[in-house]
Order: structure tokens, then C-alpha cells, then sequence
């Protein structure tokens, strides 16, 4: 019978020293380009803000409150967008370090479980997983084991 590598993974943090680690540098990343973004956009208002104090003489009020909620506007997608990047940095770096983590969780109950046994068995990962190679060398092991048995 094959180690049972297959069940749905009910734990999105498997190896959460690993997992943590990683997320907390890409959300960290992220977070740095956005900041530098803030930065381009806190020049840039000022810049208009500026522009709007030179002209406002020869604006009218109607002018001068549109620029007002067009910029307010601006900033709101600013905002959203930081919003959104971070969730998605957060999401995407979750589900990779899981590709990760999972086999190597799941190889290190598999060996604990053979130790216990005093055997190997056969195991696999899920097709999305990472390390595959690895697996696949664990089968041959266990095969020539499995012939080595036999022979004796």
C-alpha cells in the first residue's frame, strides 16, 4: 500500500517557519515597491498641487474643484491598487511556499512513518507539488528493496 500523499490538505501552513519566512519577504518586497510607488505619488501630487497654487488665480472654482476630486480620485485608485497588490502578493506567496512546504511536510511524515514501520512503502505527491524528482527516486529505491527482498 502506497503512503497516502493524496488527501487534501486540510493546513495552508505546513512548515510555517519556512512558509512564514518566505511570505513575510515577498509581502515585504511588495511592500517596498509599493512604498517606492508612494513615493513617485507624493512627488507627483505635490508637483500638482504646486501647478494648481500657480494657476489658481486664472482657474475657476468649478476648475479648481474638479482638479480637487480628480486627484481625490487618484489617490482612492492608489489605495485600491496597494490593496489589492498586497492581497495578491500574500495569496500567490500562500499557494507557492504550499507547493514547497507540502512535499516536504509530506516526505518527512513518510520517513517517520517508514522508520516506525521498519519499511519503505511507495509513495507519490500531488502533481502540482514541487520535488517530484525526489519522489521518483524514492519509488526506485523501494523497488530495488523490494527486489533485493524477493532474491533473499
Amino acid at each position: 500500500m502506497a503512503f497516502e500523499i493524496f488527501r487534501p490538505r486540510k493546513k495552508m501552513l505546513m512548515l510555517s517557519r519556512l512558509q512564514k519566512s518566505f511570505l513575510f519577504s515577498f509581502v515585504g518586497y511588495t511592500l517596498l515597491i509599493l512604498a517606492i510607488q508612494a513615493i513617485v505619488f507624493y512627488y507627483f501630487q505635490e508637483l500638482m498641487q504646486q501647478t494648481l497654487a500657480t494657476f489658481s488665480a486664472s482657474l475657476t472654482p468649478e476648475a479648481q474643484a474638479q482638479f480637487a476630486e480628480q486627484v481625490l480620485k487618484f489617490e482612492l485608485v492608489f489605495a485600491l491598487t496597494v490593496v489589492v497588490l498586497v492581497a495578491i502578493s500574500f495569496m500567490h506567496g500562500l499557494n507557492f511556499t504550499r507547493s514547497i512546504a507540502g512535499p516536504i511536510y509530506s516526505l518527512t511524515r513518510f520517513f517517520q512513518e517508514c522508520a516506525k514501520e521498519g519499511e519503505l512503502k511507495e509513495m507519490a505527491l500531488r502533481k502540482e507539488d514541487h520535488f517530484q524528482e525526489l519522489a521518483e527516486c524514492i519509488k526506485i529505491i523501494v523497488k530495488k528493496q523490494r527486489t533485493n527482498k524477493s532474491r533473499d
